[in-house]
């Protein structure tokens, strides 16, 4: 007994003077933090008062400062005195006798400053975010931390570390009671220190939530016997999941019971008899690495066992593998996808401040070679070994330099710029040998030696690898071979291919091409046993590795993955706004679910108990309760709808009961019935059933093909049978929900080690029945003038009273067709393919529709990008989205459609027919003149509106109108009028001083205050957004300016009058028209001669009214005669057999083109839109693409794939998207403002064959997000392009697709110059902050990409050396850089068209989202197996395989284990 107490005296020696250790050296590392932290707050307060006198706007206030930093000086001297008191007591030693407790006695009225800083706590949060939000304020904190040693940490570790410190004290000074016995010097002062702590805690809500965890922690730990390493609570915050799992390892199969901390998992072994726990090994999460093994599975790691439910488990510092199983398939997943977020918030942490310092260093080190360059200090030349190196420098000048010029505070902080500026690669050793080390050392900017390679030049290598790839794999003769089941290709014939193909000049060129492709891991050597070399060399592409026979269980083993980890039916919603909020009350956590709704809510698709997937399109099912209730209010106070998607089934089954109100709800149509109508508060409401669904079964009977009135009966005689039965009314109904959405997720860890999620969505388009129904009605009303105006004329032909009886019966089916489509629920909600349908739907496209891919990452932080520190206010700061400072959404759309055709989608190929080419040609020419009458119609128009203006402004000027009248048409009309003289000076982007004079001395523009030099057509203060045009401008000059426009416009029209075509085409209806158009055109110009000399006369209008107004009123009589001449000329040429033919393929066509505008512009809207993010913050993406349609016009790209075997049939679809070419061209869009709470934009459609024109009206409190020129322009032109290839090979050359396709080059070709020359004289107004150099750069390296991608066009297409499908791709990326929108189109717009679409999104994940290489195919493969696309054709119930003799080639094939729908 006495060896016994001994030896736990000693052992309780040992623990004590472990832990007074522990305390000693965390309170020293502790104040040396918190040290610094001051330090970095007296940085901050030196920045304000620089920035003060500099009268910098900064928000380095003296109020963000002491609200980030709070009390942290005073507790900072708190710790430095507690340490002088520690110094002295372990002075001599730290052991067992240490009275290291009463130390802490001495702070005891000082602790309450940590209560202060508590308090302060969730406001400093607030300011973090905001300062992280902005990027000068952001880069100062980087590089404090960076130069201070700390370059690994981030600023929100500082904040929250005095939280951390105060919560540790109870647990350690717990531990150190248990270790003090009472007969100890310091026992009683433990005690009163564990009190004290615990008592400070208590008051700090944080921290008392914190220290419960930990000492949860600490218990469990206590209960483990054998425990080795730390404690748990030096590492570790929470317990993120324990259970019992089956360990196989090392040919054993045992029990363990598992715990997962946030940075540890623990394992130990259960006693049977008493179930205590028994320590058995533990791995860090760092350390630690999964993968998911098939159910099934038995191999080496498993010891032979087929395990189900398992995944094996990587313990990285020690190279050894083990496999876990879990009971369930549910237990095993939701062990996983905790392993897995604990991985990714490390993952993204760490690659977050790589990411920033890198950022921070690199920004530095230009603009400090900017400074040197221009200074000639430091650069000169070096001799190393015999060789002079030009403008270079030692270590120790570029250390005395950096302290000399205050680039750094002292020597140290030299030494760690100078490592960093080696790390980031901006300077290097000019041999490459060493790291940066002062002395003699030698070392050179890698921007004077052209070594420097910038994050968006490698994107640039990767993708003009994976063209390569693509290219060299479309081909149907592929260069690269196939042997031994893998894909490999000599270096001698890819640089031989890479020359023929003008891909490059000279060998030497290839060569470096295929180092750098070797260097980004795009292509490796078959055995990584050497670099790229010319020569029979064997070489393949690592996305072939384990897609062609290579070796998968390498494959497997290597991270990152591409996975898909949700697959969903989804339906979304919106909830307008209330001042009482949406009605909607949120709770749980993964998922989150609705808890309650009111009834308003309830009606619009809302139910207890729905599972929400994404709020705003923003996923949030793994997510906190807080960041969804975010969102939430962040709609809320911007007085703005919420779109809520939530889980939901294709079908429902409900069982109703009649009230004394009755059933709740009005159905409508037939085959299938609709429920039209809903009663709020009724039991319908409650069931779950909205406007739009649809009756499928009553009493499981199916009435999907059942009239409305057999419906009604069977639901009454349903509840009649059960009265009588059950003495309860009472019916089950089967209802089908419309609108549904198929969402699947996938992630993968980028080239840069941070996790990327990606959201794929296929939705059913909103404008699938509305736009045709819209555009019937148009057509209608013009068919209708046009019957109506001739019967005027009173023509006696008995060919052209037959053509008028035609006519009449084109309005009446017109007429029907819009009653019919413009019903408001529809089921299904688009148009299935291969069912026949009435001539109503036959307008509508078949399967359209929308496929968006969202991708998820941290927010990039660009080195071009603009610093906008300062520029908003505290309160829109305050009310920024808080998670997108922790990922950026980036949104990409493919629309998909079967082919616009003439003929049903389910006719056979062989039994379709082409539009013969001479009506295809009458229809052109009917076209023309339609157009000449339209432009005769706004001659007219352009006057009678000069004219209302002059007259208001007279009016005006004369005081009979003392209130200006409110007309925005008006308004816009006068400040475009006045804008007209001086077009050129602000729409090419005048100098300087030509706009600054203008400001100065116009007397127009005296009102104007807002106007600013350089102002861009997008953002121009000149197009001001108001309604009175009398606060714009000076009225009496106006009237001059007004009657100068009048007489411009009289010319115009005289000058039309004038025009060989008019004449031409009126020469034919002379002999049907009342008088001859010769002499309606003298009378015509003799009247406007003399309406322009009264005019002249009197330019300040002062007696301008009856003399003029008579003009006009005989200008218009002689003006309805040539009309009327004009519209019979048109209709002697009209087929109005082919005109039906041609207004449904422009119907299908142009809703598709409305669809796909309608969500780019919503995601431009809200800066999720970006084709160039490689090179450009999202903000600055869609700012772009807003300014390039404004400016250029809209590209429409269709993509067409087809089947060579159904080449007869698929070529008349084809040739009939050829005719409807031209059409698309005159189509116009306009944005304008609207009260909708809609999630896109209402349409709306106005115009007429010549020109229809789409309005896109937008909720107000979006439209001040877009710039004024969307709205003031006249309108967005839309430029069509049709390119198409067969995926299979043929022997015979199709004639009509080199023809299109060589049109198409032609048009892209053309738009890309456009776009080139207004992006680079813009670019000649842009201030750039960095060097020259940088700036050009910026400019021409996403111009260079496209550079390239015509180049290989035009080779792929005027020059094929080898057939192949891989144009397909050049053409799709090259209209994506383009900023097109993409329309995707096969036979069945669900098999082909996506084929095209997956391999485009696996190929913007790699350009664009950091995707490696490597898993380009294995993206391709799970997209087409898994992804929402596959959801179209199911529904659609088309075989997804569409065999075919010929195989396509590999880019365009299923993967093999893909099922067959």
């Amino acid at each position: 007994e006495v060896l016994l107490m001994m030896a736990m005296d000693e052992k309780t020696k040992r623990f004590r003077t472990h832990v007074v250790k522990e305390i000693y050296e965390t309170e020293k590392d502790y104040t040396k933090k918190i040290r610094f932290f001051t330090h970095i707050l007296e940085k901050a307060r030196q920045k304000a008062m620089q920035d003060a006198a500099a009268k910098v706007e900064s928000s380095f206030t003296d109020e963000k400062i002491k609200t980030l930093f709070s009390n942290i000086e005073e507790i900072t001297a708190m710790h430095e005195d507690l340490m002088e008191v520690l110094d002295k007591t372990c002075a001599t030693s730290l052991s067992y006798e240490t009275p290291i407790a009463g130390c802490y006695l001495v702070i005891r009225e000082k602790l309450g400053a940590y209560k202060m800083y508590g308090e302060n706590n969730e406001q400093s949060q607030k300011v973090l975010y905001e300062f992280e939000e902005q990027q000068s304020v952001k880069a100062f904190f980087v590089a404090a931390l960076l130069l201070g040693g700390h370059g690994d940490e981030d600023l929100s570790s500082y904040v929250f570390k005095p939280i951390q410190r105060i919560c540790k004290y109870p647990l350690l000074f717990r531990e150190l009671l248990k270790y003090t016995p009472q007969g100890h010097p310091d026992h009683e002062n433990t005690k009163q220190a564990l009190a004290m702590m615990r008592e400070h805690c208590s008051v700090i809500n944080e921290a008392k939530r914190r220290v419960e965890k930990l000492e949860r922690i600490a218990d469990l730990q206590n209960t483990i016997e054998g425990w080795e390493g730390s404690n748990v609570v030096d590492t570790c915050n929470e317990l993120v999941r324990e259970g019992i799992l089956v360990k196989i390892s090392a040919g054993n199969s045992q029990e363990r019971m598992f715990y997962l901390f946030d940075n540890l998992l623990v394992y130990c072994k259960k006693s049977l008899i008493n179930k205590s726990l028994s320590f058995r090994g533990r791995i860090a999460v760092e350390n630690l690495d999964f993968e998911s093994i098939e159910d099934g599975t038995s191999d080496f790691h498993t010891n032979g066992i087929t395990v189900t439910n398992s995944w094996k488990v990587h313990n990285i510092a020690k190279n050894k593998w083990f496999v876990l199983y879990a009971k369930t398939a549910e237990d095993k997943q939701q062990w996983m996808e905790a392993l897995r977020k604990l991985k990714e918030k490390r993952k993204r942490l760490a690659a977050g401040i790589a990411n920033d310092t890198h950022i921070v260093v690199m920004e530095k080190g230009r603009k400090m070679h900017d400074k040197l360059l221009v200074s000639k200090e430091l650069l000169r030349d070096h001799k190393v070994m015999l060789r002079t190196y030009t403008l270079s420098f030692t270590g120790e000048e570029l250390v005395q330099w950096l302290v000399a010029n205050k680039e750094v505070a002292d020597k140290d902080e030299a030494i760690i710029f100078g490592q960093a500026l080696v790390e980031s690669g901006v300077i290097h050793h000019v041999q490459d040998k060493h790291q940066f080390k002062i002395g003699d050392l030698v070392y050179r900017f890698r921007f004077d030696d052209r070594t420097f390679r910038a994050k968006c030049e490698t994107a640039d290598l990767v993708s003009r690898g994976l063209m390569l790839y693509v290219r060299l794999h479309g081909q149907f003769n592929s260069l690269i071979r196939h042997e031994q089941n893998k894909c490999n290709i000599s270096a001698r014939k890819l640089l031989d291919w890479l020359m023929e193909e003008k891909d490059i000049e000279r060998r030497e060129e290839g060569v470096q091409l295929g180092q750098d492709l070797f260097a980004t891991n795009v292509i490796r050597h078959v055995s990584d046993a050497q670099d790229f070399k010319d020569g029979k060399i064997n070489y393949r592409f690592t996305a072939d590795d384990g897609h062609d026979g290579s070796d998968k269980k390498t494959l497997a083993l290597t991270r990152p993955e591409f996975s898909r980890f949700q697959l969903l039916v989804s339906f979304t919603f919106s909830i307008p706004y209330s001042q009482g909020g949406y009605g909607i009350e949120l709770a749980g956590f993964d998922p989150i679910k609705i808890k309650s709704v009111n009834s308003e809510a309830q009606l619009l698709g809302a139910a207890t108990g729905q599972i929400i997937v994404a709020i705003n399109r923003r996923y949030i099912m793994d997510s906190h309760l807080a960041e969804a209730q975010f969102l939430i209010d962040a709609q809320l106070k911007a007085k703005a709808p919420v779109h809520i998607t939530v889980l939901k089934n294709n079908s429902l089954y409900v069982t109703l009961t009649p009230t004394e109100t009755g059933m709740g709800f009005q159905l409508r149509g037939s085959a299938p019935v609709i429920v039209n109508e809903v009663d709020k508060d009724s039991i319908t409401a409650e069931a779950s059933i909205i406007p739009g669904c649809c009756i499928l079964k009553v009493d499981n009977e199916d009435m999907v093909h059942s009239t409305h009135e057999l419906v009604v009966a069977s639901i009454k005689k349903c509840l009649a049978e059960s009265k009588q039965k059950h003495g309860v009314s009472k019916v089950l109904l089967k209802v089908g929900f419309g609108r549904l959405e198929q969402f699947t997720a996938y992630r993968y860890d980028s080239t840069d080690e941070i996790p990327i999620e990606v959201f794929e969505w296929t939705l059913e388009s909103p404008y699938t029945f509305l736009v045709p129904a819209l555009l019937m009605k148009l057509y209608k009303e013009e068919a209708q003038q046009l019957h109506t105006d001739i019967q005027k004329a009173k023509v006696k032909d008995p060919k052209f009273n037959e053509y008028l009886s035609e006519l009449k019966t084109l309005v009446s089916n017109y007429k029907r067709a819009h009653s019919q489509l413009q019903v408001s629920s529809r089921y299904p909600s688009y148009k299935p393919y291969g069912t026949t349908y009435s001539i109503a739907v036959d307008q509508c496209p078949t399967n359209l529709h929308t496929i968006m891919l969202t991708v998820a990452s941290p927010r990039p932080v660009h080195a071009h990008a603009s610093e906008k520190a300062g520029e908003e206010s505290e309160e829109a700061s305050s009310t920024s989205n808080l998670m997108s400072t922790l990922k950026d959404h980036t949104n990409y759309y493919t629309t998909t459609m079967a082919i616009p055709s003439k003929e049903s989608p389910a006719t056979l190929p062989n039994q379709k027919v082409p539009i013969p080419a001479e009506q295809i040609s009458a229809f052109q020419e009917a076209q023309d003149r339609r157009k000449m009458v339209a432009e005769v119609e706004k001659m007219m128009n352009g006057l009678n509106k000069q004219l209302e203006v002059i007259n208001r402004l007279h009016g005006q000027l004369q005081g009979s109108h003392p209130e200006p009248v409110d007309d925005s048409h008006l308004a816009a009309q006068l400040r475009m009028s006045m804008l007209s003289t001086f077009a050129e000076l602000s729409f090419s982007f005048g100098t300087s001083a030509e706009l600054s004079s203008f400001n100065g001395h116009n007397p127009l523009l005296e009102n104007i205050d807002d106007l600013t030099p350089n102002a861009s057509p997008l953002n121009s203060p000149m197009l001001p957004r108001r309604s009175r045009f009398d606060t714009v401008v000076n009225t009496r000059p106006m009237i001059k300016l007004a009657a100068d426009e009048l007489v411009k416009k009289i010319t115009a029209y005289h000058q039309l009058l004038g025009d060989k075509q008019l004449k031409k085409i009126l020469e034919g209806a002379d002999t049907l028209a009342p008088r001859p158009h010769a002499e309606v055109i003298t009378d015509l110009k003799h009247t406007l001669n003399e309406m322009m000399y009264e005019v002249q006369q009197d330019m300040e209008c002062k007696l301008l009214t009856d003399t003029v107004k008579k003009h006009l009123d005989m200008v218009e009589l002689h003006h309805q005669e040539l009309l009327l001449c004009l519209k019979i000329s048109v209709c002697l040429c009209d087929d109005l057999e082919v005109l039906q033919i041609m207004d449904k393929l422009f119907s299908h066509t142009l809703t598709a083109i409305t669809s796909a505008f309608a969500n780019h512009l919503q995601a431009a809207i809200h800066r999720t839109l970006n084709p160039w993010a490689e090179y450009k913050s999202n903000e600055e993406g869609s700012e772009l693409w807003l300014q390039l349609i404004v400016n250029r016009g809209l590209l429409v790209y269709l993509e067409c794939t087809m089947m060579t075997e159904a080449a007869a049939g698929e070529m008349v679809s084809l040739g009939d998207m050829e005719a409807v070419l031209s059409q698309i061209k005159t189509i116009v869009l306009h944005v304008s403002e609207t009260e909708t709470d809609a999630e896109l934009p209402v349409v709306s459609l106005s115009g007429n064959r010549a020109g229809v024109h789409v309005t896109f009206s937008i909720p107000t409190f979006l439209h001040k997000q877009l710039p004024e020129a969307v709205f003031s322009s006249e309108g967005i032109t839309v430029r069509p392009v049709l390119f198409n290839t067969s995926l299979f090979e043929s022997e015979n050359k199709l004639e009509l697709e080199t023809k299109l396709n060589t049109q198409a080059f032609t048009i892209l070709q053309d738009y890309y110059r456009s776009m080139r020359s207004f992006l680079l004289g813009k670019s000649k107004h842009t201030e750039h902050n960095d060097s020259g150099v940088l700036a050009i750069a910026q400019i021409n390296r996403p111009l260079n990409a496209i550079d390239n991608l015509v180049r290989q066009l035009n080779v792929a297409i005027q020059n094929p050396s080898r057939p192949g499908v891989g144009q397909l791709a050049i053409a799709s990326e090259l209209a994506m850089r383009l900023g097109a929108l993409r329309l995707n189109v096969c036979n069945s717009g669900c098999y082909r068209s996506q084929l095209s679409c997956s391999l485009s999104q696996a190929m913007t994940l790699t350009r664009c989202h950091g995707l490696p290489p490597r898993l380009l195919r294995t993206a391709v493969n799970t997209i087409r197996k898994d992804g929402s696309m596959v959801y179209v054709a199911k529904k659609n119930n088309v075989d997804v395989l569409n065999s075919s003799p010929k195989p396509p080639t590999r880019l365009y094939q299923l993967p093999s284990d893909m099922y067959s729908i």
